[in-house]
Order: structure tokens, then sequence, then C-alpha cells
């Protein structure tokens, strides 16, 4: 196939993702075209890359001067979390920045890219993310009085604690395995992973610390099975038995805080003897009650993009779901089978190094949350599969170091 009949081919399934994002807010009533541009963008992004854009893989003094006002533009707007009371705004717009800059390193792949600058994207990321969470941490435990954050979220948003936990998923994964692959147990990264994994614990997100305990025992068993390509197994020791000390430590002082032991052993209590349910799980599964009505009704074309809220009055709290109720067998199937291939195409990578890894572990635990979230416009959720391109044209041999 020709670039101009790819191109022709793959413009309309531009303009309509372009329509679901949050840069442009184009509102049709209730067609908003949410959940499928999700498919529809990704699909989109691998196939550019076969359409030739001609990109030189340098730094110019324009990208230069562009990286440079990327930082002073993300330390004014984390600077400004200051003065916002509402911190889903925050990371809202931190998670778009990086997003830019991503996108920015995904282009330079084009034609080529040294590994190095796929590593300082990592590091950007990582230390972006660090300073936002200071900043959050310092404002809800210095400023508002408040030692447990999920409380004060979900008086303001629920949507806001599923985004941040979403956004901590993918951030914290990546600067846990940039600290794995240091020298020294002991380093900045360390710092950073522990301001994350404080930040995670705080907000309580049930699915997101199950999520990233799991993805993190997968890839730790991956680099495990690669440690003498990698590092030594005793630095992946000391580096297990920090995390385990680290995980001990912050359990016992969130346990000594009185809101966060009550809501912790009633979900103990709910596991093991059952009983009444919380109001999230309780509004999880009459939504998923009602998706699979819907798409009984119309099982192959679903009930319509973005109508599921129309009718119902709320998001599914699954992506998943929502794509079956709403575009049916028609749109899931290509929609899933994406997914498959998407994880398919990161377990089979041989990663060469520890940030490697952690992309990895970013995409899979981010996949894994779309199961409890509607996160189809939620810029961060890119990064790991933008990335995961630029590394796997490494082993094709595109890179330029």
């Amino acid at each position: 196939m020709s670039r101009i009949s790819r191109f022709l081919l793959y413009f309309p399934f531009l303009f309509f993702s372009l329509l679901g994002t949050e840069f442009l807010r184009v509102d049709f009533g209730v067609l908003k075209i949410p959940m499928f541009n999700f498919f529809i963008a990704l699909f989109l992004a691998i196939n550019l890359m076969r359409f030739g854009c001609r990109v030189d893989c340098s730094i110019t003094k324009l990208e230069r001067n562009f990286i440079l006002m990327f930082f002073l533009y993300t330390f004014v707007c984390i600077c400004s979390v200051f003065l916002s009371v509402n911190i889903n705004s925050g990371f809202s717009y931190i998670s778009k920045l990086l997003f830019v800059f991503v996108f920015w390193a995904y282009l330079k792949s084009f034609n080529g890219l040294d590994a190095r600058i796929i590593e300082g994207v990592v590091k950007v990321v990582s230390v972006t993310s660090s300073c936002l969470m200071c900043v959050i941490l310092y404002k809800y435990i210095f400023v508002f009085n408040v030692f447990y954050i999920s409380p004060v979220l979900t008086e303001a948003s629920e949507v806001g604690k599923n985004q941040l936990s979403l956004y901590l998923i993918v951030t914290t994964s990546m600067v846990f395995w940039l600290w794995v692959g240091q020298d020294k147990v002991v380093s900045i990264y360390l710092i950073a992973f522990l301001i994350h994994v404080i930040s995670l614990l705080l907000v309580f997100s049930k699915a997101s610390m199950l999520i990233f305990s799991v993805s993190s025992i997968l890839m730790f068993v991956l680099a495990w099975s690669k440690a003498g390509r990698l590092r030594n197994k005793r630095h992946l020791l000391n580096v297990g038995f920090f995390v385990v000390l680290m995980f001990v430590i912050g359990l016992l002082v969130l346990l000594s805080q009185e809101g966060f032991r009550e809501n912790m052993l009633e979900n103990i209590n709910w596991f093991l003897e059952g009983g009444d349910q919380s109001y999230s799980t309780n509004l999880r599964k009459y939504y998923l009650s009602r998706s699979l009505d819907y798409f009984m009704e119309n099982p192959l074309f679903g009930i319509g993009i973005n109508n599921f809220p129309h009718y119902v009055g709320g998001a599914t709290h699954n992506s998943y779901m929502q794509v079956l109720a709403e575009v049916g067998l028609v749109g899931f199937i290509p929609f899933v089978s994406y997914i498959l291939i998407m994880f398919r195409q990161s377990l089979m990578y041989k990663p060469q190094c520890t940030f490697e890894i952690g992309i990895q572990q970013a995409l899979i635990a981010s996949l894994l949350y779309l199961l409890f979230i509607n996160a189809s416009n939620t810029l961060i959720i890119y990064v790991p599969f933008l990335l995961l391109v630029c590394i796997n044209r490494k082993s094709e041999g595109n890179y330029a170091g």
C-alpha cells in the first residue's frame, strides 16, 4: 500500500480520534467520541511509523528551546498546584505536558533516535512526577493537616482519585526501575521512588496498589531471569529487601492513622466474612450489570458511542465494558485484539536496560487498571505506549545509538 493510500485510510480515524481528546473538546451532545478514540489513536500511532515521516534524529536549536520552555512551563504548573484546591487539575496539566514531551521523542524515532534520549525522557517523567507528588504531599499533610488523601479526594471528586491512581501507576513503575538500574541502592531515585510509594499508599486505591504489586512481581521475576545481563542478583536482592522493608514501615505508619486503619479493617473483614460492600464496589457492580444489559440489546453494534453515560448517568468504571456496550462486538474485538497485541509485544521484547522494563511495567499496569477506570482521554496512559514503540524500534535496528 502506498503512503498516500495509507494516509487516506487512516486520516478519518485521526480526525475522529482528535474529536475525543482533551485538546479539542468538541461536544455533539451525546456524541463526544470518548472511548473509541483510545483504540483508534493507538492503532494510528503504530501505523503512522510506516507512513514515512522524515524527522532528523539530531536535536536542533529549536528543539533545545522547546525543551527549555517545557521545563519552565512544567515548573510553573507544579508551583501553581500550591494555589489550587483540587489537585486533579494539577496532575491533569502535568499529564498533558509529559504527553507532549514523550510524543516529541516518538516523532524523533521515525528516522532513528539515540537510545540515551529515551532514557532521558523517562528520567524527565520521573523527576517531574516526583516534584508534583512532593507538592501534593506537602499540601495535604502540612497545609490541610490530613495524613490520608483518599477521603479528601473522594469528597472533592472520585474521578480525581482514580485519575491520580492511574497517573501514579505509570510513573511509579518507571521510577522504580530507574532506581533498580543504579549501581548504588541509596540514590536520588530511591527518594523519588519513596515519594511515589507514599503517594500511592495515601491515595489508598485498592485496585492501583494490587495492580502495581502484581506487575512489580512479574517484572522483578523477568529482571531476575536476566540478571546476568542487566544487574547481578545480589543487587536485585538488595533492592527487593529495601522494597519489602519500605512497605512494612509504610504500612505500620499508615495503620497508626485512625481513618486508614478503619478503612483497611473494613475491607479485610468484608473480604474474609462477606457482608455489605463499599459504595464503590456496589456502583461498579451496578454499572457492570447495566453495560451487559445494553450489550445484549444490540450485541453487534452496541448502543452508540458515549450513549452509556447519557442513559445511565455515569461511566462504567471499566474501559473494556464501555467499549463492549457502546460499539458492540464490531468495536470490542479490534479494541481487545490491539490490547493483546501490545501485551505480547511488551512481553516478547527483550529489554537491554532496566528503564525499559519500567516502560513495560507501566504499559501492563495501565492496561490492567482499565478494568477499574474509564481512561480513554487521560493522556498519561499514552506515555508507555509511545515509549514502547520507541524502544521497539531499537530492536529493529532503527536507533542511531
